[in-house]
């Protein structure tokens, strides 16, 4: 069988990120096996068939370390380069000249939604293509509550690497916390990273559910949700790939992104904002507009299946 570096970030019980590491490996397992890709794997292992660059924000077009240690070396040694349903982040005025040439010369670039197409388009590489975020394609076999009242919180570790500070988005979501429980909500909060737990105890820990890194066991957690409000982009994919209603604590630009490409990017606030109360107003209106919801998550999902398969046919 031939196999396929996969460069992501994996190894860091981070949810998110082995979420599109599981999906792509499933649906490419008969034709490739796929090898997790670090700066060490030249050492210690054949060049592989294929280079597949994962899903997260991975793609960093100021050329970074990663790029610089793992694609680079892909490139030049004439290995076929594939961009799976990554995220672009924040870019520089210039579009640096290597990452155009791996670009230019890759057999597909799929990015996950149109904020990370315009900013390749207005660098002037025209040719990607929006594929949606690889964890939205997961799925497991049960049925999602009608009656539940809880509502599932994810806030985390970020280094501050954030809109706002973390100081700023706990402050707020003890407030939505406040909010809910006058209302009568159940709150369960969790975890996308164990660092996430650090962040997490400053809301109260006899809240927080227990870290499982298994993805199956969070979906069917959320389907016993009312609503996710989630920070961590993932927290929110996973939410929309198990139908249940989501709001977005947009951090970063990829959590619009993501919902921009399912066309929910009402369903977002900026963590930098005074969110808690327009956050709380929005959880209200879910048993409204769930049906609505879920039918759009469901028609994008499947839009987005049909491009990954095509994108496995190509492969």
């Amino acid at each position: 069988m031939k196999t396929a570096a996969y460069i992501g970030w994996l190894g860091h019980n981070n949810i998110g990120d082995e979420a599109c590491y599981q999906v792509i490996c499933d649906l490419v397992k008969d034709h490739y096996k796929l090898i997790p890709w670090d700066s060490g794997s030249w050492k210690y292992k054949k060049l592989p068939n294929l280079c597949i660059v994962g899903g997260g924000t991975i793609l960093d077009i100021k050329f970074g370390r990663r790029e610089r240690d793992l694609l680079l070396p892909m490139f030049e040694k004439n290995i076929p380069i594939i961009i799976w349903g990554s995220g672009i982040v924040d870019p520089p005025k210039n579009l640096d000249s290597r990452v155009l040439n791996i670009l230019n010369n890759a057999k597909f670039v799929g990015v996950r939604g149109p904020i990370s197409k315009s900013i390749l388009d207005s660098k002037g590489f025209l040719s990607s293509e929006i594929i949606g975020d690889p964890a939205l394609l997961l799925s497991t076999s049960k049925k999602n509550s009608t009656l539940s009242n809880k509502v599932s919180i994810n806030i985390g570790y970020t280094r501050n690497n954030l809109y706002g500070t973390e100081k700023h988005v706990i402050k707020q979501t003890k407030k939505l916390i406040e909010l809910l429980e006058a209302k009568n909500f159940e709150i369960e909060l969790f975890s996308m990273w164990p660092k996430d737990e650090e962040i997490l105890k400053q809301l109260g820990k006899n809240r927080i559910r227990p870290w499982d890194p298994s993805i199956p066991n969070l979906m069917n957690f959320m389907k016993d949700c009312y609503c996710v409000v989630g920070m961590k982009l993932h927290s929110c994919v996973l939410s929309a790939a198990a139908n249940v209603p989501f709001i977005s604590l947009g951090y970063r630009n990829k959590c619009f992104d993501f919902a921009q490409s399912i066309n929910l990017e009402k369903w977002v606030f900026r963590t930098d904002a005074v969110w808690a109360k327009a956050v709380f107003n929005k959880l209200l209106t879910v048993e409204k507009y769930k049906h609505i919801i879920v039918k759009r998550i469901k028609k994008y999902k499947e839009h987005y299946i049909i491009k990954h398969k095509k994108l496995l046919d190509l492969i």
